[in-house]
């Protein structure tokens, strides 16, 4: 009989914006076959809808809702249906300030596999370290009252700007009561009892000081293969074409420093044009052009007419998928120098790291690019073939690595 894996999601967004839920399905995708999948989902309606779109994927899913909203209620729905499933192990993928009080009922039951994508157990405000636009370099474990007073403030802001309901965030901060004393030791506990999965060293770090004999599995995301196969538009003459794609509406992604600093390009006579990913704004200056959110097509063909990628990241990324899918085209890409791009990157030689909010770097960066076509080259070249060792078959192969260990099955 084959081996049963519950696979635990309690995010809230598909189709996916970010790198989190697409590794999910990318990487879930690609286990067919290893044993007999099945996926936990919370469903839950207004005021911030949970599970209402299906993951499509060939596996059987299940939505919860729960039997309480509060994060016993959770809890205990889901343990009763895996119970009645009986798995020989859990996947617990995407998820916030919840994630912790399942992964310890699942600990308790069963192996159990935990994967943080980016800081979510470490920031219980918003999973980057981000705090009155500028990075926090504080985190959960190490003094748990200044998160508090960090959450206590972000809760009024988004009172005050949205109303009593919140945002997605604070709607799950207060489902998990984050702000109980007994929160911090929730997720010391979860780290220490489960099989963990993280993005980068930093993280891994982060979990080797509460166990180092618990050594955490460095597995990185990956990018798709159309970006692969996408063929780069030959370079044109005139305006230098700059892009930052991704959430740029997001303070913590960087989008008013590269503005900045595409200003000051410009200044030293440079015809830079940059392109965001981000709602138009009344006063940006006729030199940006905001696009939205763009869909897969409109996102290639951005890429393949530009010059250069920027990835002016002002948090510790946790990956950096943007920055990736813009090497996977074949562009020279500049990206901060923060843990998640050191992963993939080697600087100077498949694309060019620099301080994260350094103006003058990042000028520097960019001047240099923009007065050396081939180097422009050189590094596409390179950033493209590194590109290759990070796709969604390599995260997945990696991911099934650790499910066969889970589940005691033959390499």
């Amino acid at each position: 009989m084959m081996k049963r894996l519950a696979v635990i999601d309690i995010a809230s967004e598909y189709p996916a914006r970010g790198g989190a839920a697409r590794d999910l399905r990318a990487s879930l995708s690609r286990l067919q076959g290893l044993c007999d999948i099945r996926i936990f989902r919370l469903a839950l309606g207004q005021p911030f809808p949970r599970a209402a779109t299906p993951l499509e994927l060939d596996f059987p899913e299940v939505r919860l809702c729960p039997i309480r909203l509060d994060r016993e209620g959770i809890v205990e729905t889901f343990t009763a249906a895996l119970e009645d499933w009986q798995p020989d192990a859990v996947f617990l993928g995407d998820g916030w300030m919840l994630k912790p009080f399942l992964a310890l009922a699942c600990a308790a039951r069963w192996p159990t596999l935990l994967r943080l994508y980016a800081l979510e157990m470490f920031c219980p405000r918003n999973n980057e370290c981000w705090q009155h636009d500028r990075p926090c370099h504080n985190q959960l474990l190490r003094d748990p009252e200044m998160c508090r007073r960090c959450i206590r403030d972000y809760q009024e802001i988004i009172a005050l700007h949205r109303g009593p309901d919140g945002n997605i965030l604070t709607h799950e901060q207060g489902l998990a009561r984050v702000l109980n004393a007994d929160y911090p030791d929730a997720v010391r506990q979860a780290l220490r009892q489960c099989r963990v999965i993280c993005s980068n060293q930093q993280v891994a770090a982060w979990i080797n000081e509460l166990a180092p004999q618990h050594a955490p599995v460095i597995l990185p995301g990956g990018v798709d293969a159309e970006f692969l196969q996408q063929a780069l538009a030959p370079a044109a003459e005139g305006d230098f074409s700059i892009v930052a794609h991704g959430r740029m509406d997001d303070p913590a992604k960087g989008a008013t420093w590269l503005i900045r600093a595409v200003a000051k390009l410009r200044e030293a006579g440079v015809p830079a044009r940059l392109t965001l990913t981000r709602p138009p704004h009344a006063e940006s200056p006729k030199w940006l052009h905001e696009t939205g959110w763009l869909d897969r097509s409109g996102l290639l063909s951005l890429l393949a007419s530009a010059d250069v990628a920027v990835m002016p990241s002002l948090w510790d990324e946790a990956f950096g998928l943007a920055a990736l899918e813009a090497m996977a085209v074949g562009l020279p890409v500049i990206a901060s120098d923060v843990p998640g791009p050191r992963t993939f990157i080697t600087h100077g030689q498949d694309a060019l790291l620099v301080p994260a909010g350094d103006d003058e770097a990042l000028v520097v960066a960019l001047l240099s690019l923009h007065r050396d076509p081939e180097a422009r080259r050189r590094l596409g070249v390179q950033a493209r073939l590194r590109a290759a060792e990070f796709t969604w078959d390599a995260a997945a192969a990696g991911l099934s690595r650790e499910i066969r260990g889970l589940l005691a099955l033959n390499p």
